[in-house]
């Protein structure tokens, strides 16, 4: 695994929004979503808090809608029609 500073995130409004564009980047159904994210300690309650915000904040809905952003998911079901 690769840990060096090639892409650090900070501060950590910024490291949440980029956490959160990463994941759900295409509904999140894409194998680049970025579904793992290494937070240091002493700020990982207020990156949680800000995550959680952001993730509450989503519109879900209609893909044709024009405010949605997130239509609906691929689930197991529907990979097996």
């Amino acid at each position: 695994m690769e840990l060096c500073l090639k892409r650090l995130l900070l501060p950590v409004d910024f490291a949440a929004k980029q956490a959160h564009h990463g994941l759900f980047f295409n509904q999140g159904q894409v194998c680049c979503a970025g579904s793992r994210v290494f937070v240091e300690g002493k700020v990982y309650d207020e990156f949680i808090a800000k995550s959680k915000a952001l993730a509450e904040k989503r519109v879900l809905g209609d893909p044709f809608d024009l405010k949605t952003e997130q239509g609906p998911q691929a689930n197991q079901f529907s990979g097996n029609l």
